[in-house]
């Protein structure tokens, strides 16, 4: 037993550096339903937000993460006024914008995004001019992608 006693320092400087994986996420075919679900009665680009934050299982990709950027797109599409007004000042709205950018791509349907580009250019209020930027660079960006 004495013998082990250099070893265990060894394992101790092995397990504080060796990664253990997070447990990963999933998303059972109830719970993907559910969220798509959901995702089809939201109204709002909180709303689509606020179902992503509930379903984290379901947004690694592939089906859900896809209806739920087709929603962003959707929305800002033809509800750009009153999109603009649930972005809060601060850390709130940061968080937003960044979700939103985020789900602006290329698996957008282009007639949401050519309208979201032509809102983000000329339908912005002074106040939130650097966040319409950021919209505009992301959109443009994802229609590059469609080609």
């Amino acid at each position: 037993m004495s013998t082990m006693l250099p070893f265990r320092p060894l394992l101790l400087a092995m397990a504080l550096v060796v990664p253990i994986p997070a447990r990963a996420q999933t998303c059972a075919p109830s719970e993907d339903s559910r969220a798509s679900h959901e995702l089809a009665q939201a109204g709002s680009v909180t709303e689509v937000q606020e179902i992503a934050r509930r379903h984290p299982g379901c947004m690694a990709g592939g089906g859900l993460a896809e209806e739920v950027s087709d929603k962003v797109a959707s929305t800002l599409s033809n509800h750009w006024s009153a999109s603009l007004a649930q972005f809060p000042r601060g850390k709130s709205g940061d968080a937003l914008e960044a979700f939103v950018v985020n789900n602006l791509n290329e698996t957008d349907a282009s007639e949401d995004l050519k309208k979201v580009l032509n809102h983000a250019r000329h339908d912005c209020p002074a106040h939130l001019a650097k966040r319409c930027k950021r919209i505009e660079r992301a959109t443009k960006t994802a229609l590059d992608g469609i080609g």
